[in-house]
C-alpha cells in the first residue's frame, strides 16, 4: 500500500509499488517517446517514397512583427516532411475571405520556414492582459543563424491542448530531424511577449543594401519568382480605367443623340396592334392545343387504335405544325423582330418537347409492348427505375403539363423535385430579373439601334471601312446584351420557373466562359438545349452506326437551322447567314481543339472563343440581318 510522507505526497511502500505521480511520469515519458518514434517513421517513410508527408495542420494565430504596428493575425499552418524540398517545411497560409478558421480553407502561402535539428521551443508565460486578438497560448520557435532574417517565429493558440499537440508534433519532428534517437531539449519558458532585438542596424553608408539573389516581383512562379504575386492594384487600375471608359462613352451617346428611352410607348404600341395580338393568341391558345394533341395520340397508340408507324406520323405532323402555325402567323402580320423572336422561341421550346415526348415514349411502348408477349402483365415500376409512375401511368393531362411548365427540353416519367417554394429568394431572383430587362431596353435602345440604324446602308453595300466602324461600335454594347442575356434567362428565368414548378435539377449552365476550345463551350453554355441534340440527335445517328464526326457535323446542322430560323423569320429575311455562322464552329472547333492540345493551360482558344464569338461573329450577325429588315426583303441598296 501507499504511504502518505512527512511532505503530503504519496510515496512507495515496502513492496516497491510505484505511486500515482511516478506512474503518470512514467506513462508521459512513454508517449512522448512513442510519439517521436511515429514521427521518425513517418518522416522516414516520406524520404523513401519522395512524398510530401503532413504531420499536422490547422489553424494557429501567427505574430507578425512589423515596422508600424504589431499583429496577430489567424493563419492555416502545415508541417510537412519530405517532398521536392526535403526535410521539414513549416508553411503558412492566409485564410481565404469569408471562410470560417474551423473549415481549414486557406488561400495564399505567406511564409515557409524550413526546420532543422537546431531550432529550439519557447513557451511563453501566460500574459497578465491580454489586447483584442491576443491568443492566450504562446510559443516561439528560435530559429538558427541560417535560417535566414527571421530570428524568432511567434506562435498562438486559444485552446491548451491544441497547442500541446502542437508543441508535441514540432518537438518530436525535430528530435527526429536531429539523429532519430537523441532525446528533445526541454522546453523552456520565456516571458511573454516579443523578444529584444539582439542585433542593431547602423543607419550609415556602409550598410550593405543587396543582400541576396532576388527576383522581380512579377517574376512568374515557373521562372524562380514570388509564389502568387498581388496584384490587386492593378486590377484596381483597370477596373477604374474600365468606369472612366464607360462614363466617356455614355456621355458622348447622350450628347450625341440625346436620351432615346422609349419603352412604354413600344410597350403601348406592340400590345395594342392587331398583329402582335394574333402572335400572342398563337401562343397562348394553339400551342397548349398541339401539346393536348401529342397526349393523344400517345394514348391512342397505346391503346392499339394506332399503329406505331401511324402514330410516329401523327407525332411528327403535330410536331411541324408547331413550328408552321407560328411562322405563318408572324410572316402574316408582318409582326415586329423582338414580338416574333418571343412567339418563335417558345414555339421552339414546344417543339423539342414534343419530340423529345414523342421520342421517349415511343421507346417506353415497344419496351411495354415486350414485357406484356414475354408474359409479364404488371411491369412493375422498378423494371423503368421510374419514382413516380411507370409507363403507361405517366400518358396523362397532369404528367404533360408539368413537363411543359419545367424547365427542360427532355422528357423523363419523373424528375428531381424540391419540397417547398422559397418566397424570399423567388422574390429576389424576379426583381434581379426585372433590373436586367430594364437594362437590356435602356443599352438596347440607347447604344445598339442608332449604330445600326447610322450604318445599314453601307453594311448591305459591303463598305468595309464601315462595317469594321460599325462593328467597334456595336461590339461592346453586344456583349453586354449577351452576358444580360445569359444571365436573365439561365440563371433568373430558368431558376424561377423551377422554383415555381418544384423542379429539382437547376443545372442549367457550367463554367462556359473558361471555355479553352468551341466544343467546350458549346457543351457547357446551354445545357437544356445540349441535353435534347445529345439525346435525340447525337445517340440516335451514333448508335444508327454513324461516325462520331459525322453525328457531330449532324448535330451542328439541326442547331444552325434553329439559329437561321430564330433569325431570319422575326426580321423577315432569308439569308442563312446564322446557319453558315453555324456551321463554321466546325472548322473552328477543330481549330481550338488543336490549339488546347499542343499548348496546355494555354489561353489562346478562350480568346479565340470571344474575339470570334463575341467581337466579330455576334455583332457582324446582327448588323446584317437588322440592316435587311430595314431596307426591306432581299432589297439591297
Amino acid at each position: 500500500m501507499a504511504k502518505r510522507t512527512k511532505s503530503g505526497r504519496l510515496g512507495s511502500d515496502a513492496d516497491g509499488e510505484s505511486s500515482p505521480a511516478v506512474n503518470r511520469r512514467q506513462s508521459d515519458g512513454e508517449l512522448t517517446l512513442l510519439r517521436r518514434e511515429v514521427m521518425m517513421l513517418r518522416q522516414e517513410n516520406a524520404k523513401l517514397s519522395g512524398r510530401t508527408q503532413v504531420l499536422r495542420e490547422g489553424v494557429l494565430h501567427r505574430f507578425r512583427e512589423q515596422m508600424l504596428a504589431r499583429s496577430w493575425q489567424p493563419r492555416y499552418i502545415d508541417l510537412r516532411a519530405g517532398g521536392a524540398a526535403g526535410g521539414l517545411t513549416l508553411r503558412v497560409f492566409e485564410l481565404r475571405k469569408g471562410q470560417l478558421a474551423e473549415c481549414g480553407v486557406h488561400g495564399a502561402l505567406r511564409t515557409t520556414i524550413q526546420l532543422s535539428g537546431d531550432v529550439e521551443i519557447l513557451r511563453e508565460d501566460k500574459p497578465d492582459s491580454l489586447h483584442s486578438g491576443e491568443p492566450l497560448h504562446c510559443i516561439q520557435l528560435k530559429l538558427p543563424a541560417k535560417a535566414g532574417p527571421m530570428k524568432v517565429f511567434r506562435l498562438g493558440a486559444e485552446d491548451e491542448e491544441e497547442m500541446e499537440a502542437w508543441v508535441d508534433c514540432i518537438e518530436g519532428a525535430i528530435a527526429a530531424e536531429r539523429d532519430g534517437t537523441a532525446p528533445p531539449s526541454p522546453v523552456q519558458k520565456v516571458q511573454a511577449g516579443p523578444p529584444e532585438p539582439t542585433k542593431t542596424y547602423e543607419f550609415s553608408a556602409l550598410r550593405p543594401v543587396h543582400r541576396a539573389a532576388r527576383t522581380s516581383v512579377l517574376t512568374s512562379q515557373d521562372d524562380r519568382g514570388i509564389p502568387d504575386c498581388n496584384v490587386v492594384g492593378i486590377l484596381n487600375l483597370c477596373v477604374t480605367v474600365l468606369v472612366v471608359v464607360h462614363i466617356r462613352l455614355i456621355s458622348d451617346n447622350l450628347r450625341k443623340h440625346g436620351l432615346m428611352l422609349d419603352t412604354f410607348r413600344i410597350l403601348f404600341y406592340t400590345t395594342a396592334d392587331m398583329g402582335h395580338l394574333r402572335c400572342m393568341m398563337v401562343f397562348w391558345v394553339g400551342l397548349p392545343i398541339f401539346a393536348a394533341i401529342a397526349l393523344g395520340v400517345e394514348k391512342a397508340a397505346v391503346k392499339g387504335y394506332m399503329t406505331d408507324l401511324s402514330a410516329m406520323m401523327a407525332h411528327g405532323f403535330n410536331c411541324v405544325m408547331t413550328l408552321a402555325m407560328p411562322i405563318a402567323v408572324i410572316r402574316d402580320t408582318r409582326a415586329d423582330p423582338p414580338v416574333g423572336m418571343t412567339v418563335l422561341i417558345f414555339s421552339c421550346t414546344l417543339f423539342l418537347k414534343l419530340v423529345s415526348y414523342a421520342h421517349v415514349n415511343t421507346a417506353l411502348r415497344r419496351e411495354w409492348r415486350g414485357k406484356l408477349k414475354n408474359g409479364d402483365k404488371t411491369p412493375s415500376d422498378e423494371d423503368f427505375s421510374l419514382d413516380e409512375a411507370a409507363y403507361p401511368d405517366n400518358l396523362e393531362m397532369r404528367n404533360m403539363a408539368l413537363f411543359i411548365a419545367f424547365p427542360t427540353m427532355v422528357y423523363q416519367t419523373s424528375y428531381p423535385r424540391t419540397q417547398r417554394i422559397r418566397k424570399r429568394w423567388l422574390i429576389k431572383r424576379i426583381v434581379e430579373l426585372i433590373l436586367c430587362l430594364a437594362l437590356m431596353s435602356v443599352i438596347g435602345e440607347q447604344f445598339v439601334l442608332p449604330t445600326l440604324r447610322n450604318f445599314a446602308v453601307p453594311v448591305l453595300s459591303w463598305n468595309i471601312g464601315q462595317m469594321l466602324i460599325a462593328l467597334l461600335k456595336i461590339a461592346l454594347p453586344n456583349v453586354y446584351l449577351w452576358l444580360f442575356m445569359f444571365y436573365g434567362l439561365f440563371h433568373l428565368w430558368l431558376n424561377i420557373i423551377a422554383e415555381l414548378s418544384y423542379f429539382g435539377d437547376r443545372l442549367f449552365y457550367k463554367e462556359w466562359w473558361n471555355a479553352t476550345n468551341m466544343e467546350d463551350y458549346w457543351r457547357l453554355w446551354n445545357l437544356p438545349v445540349h441535353n435534347w441534340l445529345v439525346k435525340h440527335i447525337f445517340l440516335p445517328m451514333v448508335n444508327a452506326g454513324y461516325k462520331k464526326n459525322t453525328a457531330i457535323v449532324g448535330t451542328f446542322f439541326v442547331s444552325a437551322v434553329f439559329h437561321e430560323l430564330l433569325v431570319s423569320v422575326p426580321c423577315h429575311t432569308f439569308r442563312l447567314w446564322a446557319f453558315f455562322g453555324m456551321m463554321a464552329q466546325l472548322p473552328l472547333v477543330k481549330v481550338t481543339a488543336m490549339l488546347d492540345k499542343r499548348m496546355k493551360g494555354s489561353q489562346i482558344g478562350n480568346q479565340i472563343f470571344w474575339i470570334s464569338f463575341c467581337i466579330v461573329g455576334q455583332p457582324l450577325c446582327v448588323l446584317l440581318y437588322f440592316a435587311q429588315a430595314q431596307l426591306g426583303l432581299g432589297v439591297q441598296p
